[in-house]
C-alpha cells in the first residue's frame, strides 16, 4: 500500500478510537444522569444520601473521560498526513529496527497489510526518544538501540 493511502488508514483507525471512547463517555454519562432522576423519587434516608454520593463520583469519572477523549479528539486534528516529514513529528511513520512508529495519539497496535505498526503519541516514554530525530539516527530506550531507518 502506498505511504500515503497507508497514513490515512492509520489516521482513520486513531480518528474511530476516539469517536469511540467520546460516544461511550457520552452514553455511560447519559445513563448515570438518568439513574439520577430516577434517583429523586426515592428519598430512603442514609441510603439515599450514599447513593446519591455514588452516582456523583460516577458522573465525575465520565466526565473525566469525555474531557481525556476529547483532548485526543483535539490532537488528532493537529495531525496532518500530507507533509513531507524529515524528522520524527506528529503525522509521521517512522520505520525503525524494532518496529514501525505513527506519530498521532496513544492507541497501540494497529494491523495493517504491512503488519502491525504502533500508534504512539509524541508525549509517550518512546516517543520522547524519538521525537526530532532523523533517519539514521540512534536512540537508547530501554536497553535497546533503536535505529531509526525511514520517515515518511
Amino acid at each position: 500500500m502506498p505511504i500515503s493511502q497507508l497514513k490515512k488508514f492509520l489516521l482513520d483507525q486513531c480518528q474511530q478510537f476516539v469517536e469511540k471512547r467520546i460516544s461511550n463517555a457520552r452514553q455511560e454519562l447519559h445513563a448515570v444522569r438518568e439513574a439520577v432522576e430516577n434517583e429523586k423519587s426515592s428519598s430512603a434516608g442514609d441510603k439515599y444520601n450514599t447513593d446519591r454520593a455514588m452516582i456523583q463520583i460516577e458522573i465525575e469519572k465520565y466526565e473525566r473521560q469525555l474531557t481525556e477523549a476529547r483532548k485526543l479528539e483535539k490532537a488528532m486534528n493537529l495531525i496532518s498526513i500530507e507533509r513531507c516529514y524529515d524528522n520524527v513529528d506528529l503525522g509521521s511513520l517512522v520505520d525503525t529496527n524494532i518496529g514501525s512508529y505513527f506519530f498521532s495519539i496513544g492507541m497501540g497496535k494497529i494491523n495493517t497489510e504491512e503488519g502491525w505498526i504502533y500508534a504512539i503519541s509524541p508525549a509517550s516514554p518512546l516517543g520522547q526518544h524519538l521525537l526530532g530525530k532523523k533517519a539514521g539516527d540512534q536512540v537508547n530506550f530501554n536497553n535497546k538501540t533503536i535505529i531509526i531507518h525511514t520517515i515518511s
